[in-house]
């Protein structure tokens, strides 16, 4: 890994979150990972190991995955952006990894044991998450392909003058659509609200991207620090009265975490035990995906009719370690058969 030239970390302190991404990437999914672990196993936190286990959950999780996913895709598009090949490389980076991490577990459930072919494509499309509602915990990929979607024409206007208020309005009309749609529609809230009350914080990563691509930014980053950390207080004083304020003080917090991390990894370099616990998140990082979709199916499949009651604590271990097995070489035939597909790129 590159060492970042401290001068340069002074002068925009938000390159951090390049520098460490994938790190971050990985604190997100094994935070995961340890959160459905601990729920799906009905596992007491009544001691000191699980307790300290359960606080890794609250550092990045899957709002971490979103603002990461703004950052970066906020960076791929600088490089180059050609909107044809932009969509085509998230189809092959999300959509058919997924279809293909997916297929098996709808073709159980969807063919074999209801028929019904539609329901299947609804699921290995994810479009089944705004009918139903968070099926199989599959939300995460349901929203990024939407988020992904109108990313161009959110990054188009960030991307620009007053970049800083422009932010701010798309945040605070992500925040309206969220508390009008749960007034007039509040049923078909309660189904969706996982994925869309997190958009916000991708949002965010577009607009914090964008400030890192920049050589000064001293300003805009003392004046969104302070913005960030108030809405975070006042989030947490109403949250108890408030529901969507729960979300926001969610989102900041993992931010706010993100960051301080970034800042004891870079703090840390010099030290051995640095790389080898780089090393380990950026492996959880390059196959967060393979690990969030093939943990979760396989808990669901081990939880079908066919095979039974299984205890909750030998269910999540082999959903532990059949994800974690099986993550990297699927991996690696996923980039084989997207290779043998061809697509323009």
């Amino acid at each position: 890994m590159a060492i970042i030239n401290k001068s340069i970390i002074k002068t925009n302190p938000l390159i951090l979150f390049s520098e460490y991404r994938a790190e971050l990437m990985g604190i997100a999914i094994i935070g995961v990972l340890i959160g459905h672990t601990i729920i799906l196993g009905n596992i007491t936190i009544n001691n000191t190991f699980i307790k300290f286990l359960n606080i890794i959950p609250r550092l990045a999780f899957t709002q971490g995955f979103l603002f990461l996913s703004g950052f970066g895709l906020c960076y791929s598009f600088t490089k180059n952006n050609n909107i044809k090949q932009f969509y085509l490389k998230r189809i092959k980076r999300l959509l058919i990894p997924f279809i293909i991490l997916s297929a098996w577990y709808y073709l159980f459930q969807d063919l074999i044991e209801n028929r019904n072919f539609i329901g299947f494509l609804m699921h290995i499309s994810s479009l089944a998450f705004w009918i139903e509602g968070n099926y199989n915990g599959m939300w995460y990929i349901a929203i990024s392909i939407v988020l992904y979607t109108i990313f161009p024409l959110c990054y188009k206007y960030i991307h620009n003058k007053r970049s800083g208020y422009k932010t701010a309005l798309l945040i605070l009309i992500s925040i309206v659509f969220n508390i009008v749609l749960e007034y007039f529609q509040p049923e078909y809230y309660e189904k969706i609200s996982i994925g869309i009350e997190k958009i916000p914080i991708f949002i965010l990563g577009i607009y914090i991207g964008s400030l890192s691509l920049q050589d000064k930014v001293k300003k805009q980053y003392i004046i969104t620090s302070i913005v960030i950390i108030t809405i975070w207080i006042i989030s947490y004083k109403t949250k108890t009265f408030w529901g969507y304020a729960y979300a926001i003080y969610d989102m900041t917090e993992k931010l706010i975490y993100m960051f301080i991390i970034c800042i004891f990894l870079s703090m840390t370099n010099k030290y051995k035990i640095h790389n080898y616990l780089c090393k380990i998140l950026t492996w959880f990082g390059r196959y967060s995906l393979e690990l969030y979709v093939l943990h979760l199916l396989i808990f669901c499949f081990l939880s079908s009719n066919v095979l039974g009651h299984i205890n909750p604590i030998i269910k999540v271990n082999i959903m532990l370690f059949g994800a974690i097995i099986l993550s990297m070489p699927l991996h690696n035939l996923i980039d084989r058969l997207i290779t043998k597909l061809k697509l323009t790129m």
